[in-house]
């Protein structure tokens, strides 16, 4: 699930803007075609904007915004149909281009059970060794990225968004292919305009440094980086606190970095007891720097639980989203070990204990 900025509120960007005031008409703007109803000088009533992108909206709009019943095809050619709210989806499905459900939306959220139901149902593998994604995420943790390859690449092709992002990561290292960052990009992008939270974290991260053949762009990373924190990912929402914190692309602001601090740090809390190792080293880093961190902790026991998450991470491997630190998967671990020498033991224990209660209450 994604928002959508509408092009009333991008037209603030344009040199000049002339829509009718009132009744039906047509406007150009940079970044498309509007061809509908107006009140106030606004896109109001039935309407459909054809973006410049080769997406395009048709159906009710109110003061500049998507609201009401419509559907929404992305470049993809999957479509959204069903209620928006103030330029995002609120009750509908997601398609693929053959008509095949990707997801449904309640109330503004996604129902994972019924994403999980149908990607089952139509991408069931041919043995019973599930499906043909699962396949390729067990190929591709255990390094056979050639069958990942063999995996992903098909169902990528139909429109599927979690292998879309992972062939992306396939091109973004050169796992199983050469590295080509134009390509890793491409993937990345139709996974995130997907409303793949991964990849939109990906992306934002690209367009925040401004290497892997893209400019470097705050605004975008931004977009990206709020669209997957906004979907719980925290990754994005660490990143995101990060822009606030040195003001990249915002004014500098205190209190919403520390929110998305705190978010990212509940967030990977919650996947790192799950045994997901990315949440894991994500985790380490968050109370190696104190950020977010919820218990009252003094100044070494961060360091502790730094080293604790850290190793544990390490010791999963399996990484998904941690591939760009050069292999060293005990990175944290390490950088926290050398600020308490006399408590290396003490670290080690909580491992042990951790490890025991399978990750939970740690």
């Amino acid at each position: 699930m994604i928002k959508i900025i509408s092009a009333a509120i991008l037209c603030l960007l344009l040199v000049s803007c002339g829509p009718p005031q009132d009744g039906h008409g047509t406007h150009e703007y940079n970044n498309g075609t509007y061809v509908g109803e107006y009140k106030d000088g606004n896109m109001h009533g039935q309407g459909t904007f054809t973006s410049t992108k080769g997406t395009q909206y048709v159906g009710a709009w109110k003061h500049g915004k998507m609201h009401g019943e419509g559907t929404y095809t992305f470049a993809s050619g999957n479509k959204y149909v069903g209620e928006w709210k103030n330029d995002s989806q609120w009750t509908g499905k997601e398609y693929d281009k053959d008509g095949n459900i990707l997801s449904a939306i309640t109330n503004g959220k996604e129902m994972l059970a019924v994403i999980e139901e149908n990607v089952t149902n139509r991408l069931a593998s041919k043995g019973s060794g599930g499906t043909d994604f699962d396949k390729g995420l067990a190929a591709y943790k255990s390094g056979d990225y050639a069958t990942a390859l063999g995996e992903f690449r098909p169902l990528a092709e139909q429109g599927h968004a979690d292998a879309q992002t992972m062939l992306g990561n396939q091109y973004f290292v050169g796992r199983g292919v050469p590295q080509d960052d134009k390509t890793a990009v491409k993937w990345y992008t139709l996974a995130a305009e997907q409303g793949n939270a991964n990849a939109q974290y990906r992306l934002g991260e690209i367009y925040e440094l401004g290497h892997w053949g893209v400019r470097q762009s705050f605004n975008t990373a931004l977009k990206w980086y709020n669209l997957g924190a906004e979907q719980g990912n925290p990754y994005a929402q660490y990143n995101l606190s990060v822009m606030y914190g040195y003001g990249r692309g915002v004014p500098a602001n205190r209190e919403t970095r520390e929110k998305w601090y705190t978010l990212a740090f509940e967030q990977s809390k919650s996947l790192a007891e799950q045994g997901n190792a990315d949440a894991q080293m994500l985790l380490a880093e968050l109370y190696y720097n104190g950020d977010g961190v919820l218990e009252d902790l003094g100044y070494l026991e961060h360091y502790v639980y730094a080293y604790m998450w850290g190793d544990i991470a390490a010791s999963n491997g399996n990484f998904l989203i941690f591939f760009v630190k050069k292999g060293n998967s005990g990175y944290w671990r390490d950088k926290a070990a050398s600020y308490i020498p006399d408590e290396i033991a003490k670290a080690k224990k909580l491992v042990s204990e951790c490890v025991a209660k399978k990750y939970k209450g740690c």
